[in-house]
């Protein structure tokens, strides 16, 4: 049974165009419950968020690293629209994992759904 928190990042991450069916939308989904837990750790993503990821699921971090950002360039081609509203701007191009990972837990603090 997943936690209140996960079916929160679970459904923006669907709406946001994501599907479980990457590997990179389970990390992702951990990722952001690591950085919502401890905000500084979006100031060191390679070195806290892929590893602590990466140890939860027994791969490495450069896995955690690339399967994001497959997801990311999913996002991207689908609902590039929400996530220039949920950034609360134009993004010019596809952010980084670091980025879409503040705009995550940005958007879920701001709109009361305090993670």
């Amino acid at each position: 049974m997943k936690s209140p928190k996960e079916e929160k990042i679970k459904e923006l991450l669907l709406k946001l165009g994501a599907a479980p069916n990457y590997t990179g939308f389970h990390y992702l989904m951990k990722a952001v419950l690591l950085c919502a837990e401890e905000e500084s750790k979006l100031l060191s993503v390679t070195k806290t968020i892929y590893p602590e990821t990466a140890r939860h699921f027994s791969v490495s971090p450069s896995a955690i690293e690339r399967d994001i950002r497959t997801v990311i360039k999913v996002i991207w081609q689908r609902n590039r629209s929400l996530l220039n509203e949920i950034a609360g701007y134009q993004l010019e191009k596809q952010p980084t994992a670091s980025q879409l990972l503040s705009i995550i837990v940005g958007y879920m603090s701001l709109s009361g759904q305090n993670l």
